[in-house]
């Protein structure tokens, strides 16, 4: 499997939102709260502060991720496989392709979902590990 990866810019923000979009609606109970006009604006967010990458396999963009250079590691905000690539290897593919051309000899933290059980399995495949807990309060 060969891999290619690609900066995004401001005129792939449809694909971005589209990614988005997917990323959204696979962590949304009710798919009907994301709105399109949401993920654009999310996209423009993205590529306004993230360093935005592509990665494709035959010329046909199948991984989008959002990332920052924090120094002492690299930070992944989003990692979306497109819905019709899963299951080949294609993420494990990217990831791999990230670590060891892109970003070789780095570190990486990440957020992953714990609502749905895909995300935290497919990390920790990768040799991701728990590192703190998140915690909220809500307003009474």
């Amino acid at each position: 499997m060969t891999i290619s990866v690609r900066d995004a810019t401001a005129s792939d923000r449809d694909l971005v939102a589209g990614f988005i979009m997917q990323l959204w609606l696979a962590h949304e109970n009710d798919a009907t709260r994301v709105l399109p006009e949401e993920t654009q604006s999310r996209a423009v967010d993205m590529l306004a502060n993230y360093d935005v990458l592509l990665l494709s396999e035959g010329g046909r963009p199948v991984v989008y991720t959002a990332i920052k250079d924090n120094g002492d590691h690299v930070f992944i905000r989003h990692f979306v496989v497109d819905d019709a690539a899963r299951g080949r290897g294609i993420g494990r593919a990217a990831f791999q392709h990230l670590a060891s051309h892109r970003f070789a000899g780095r570190s990486f933290r990440l957020d992953a979902s714990v609502k749905v059980p895909g995300p935290r399995a497919f990390w920790e495949t990768l040799g991701f590990r728990p590192r703190a807990w998140a915690m909220e309060r809500r307003a009474a």
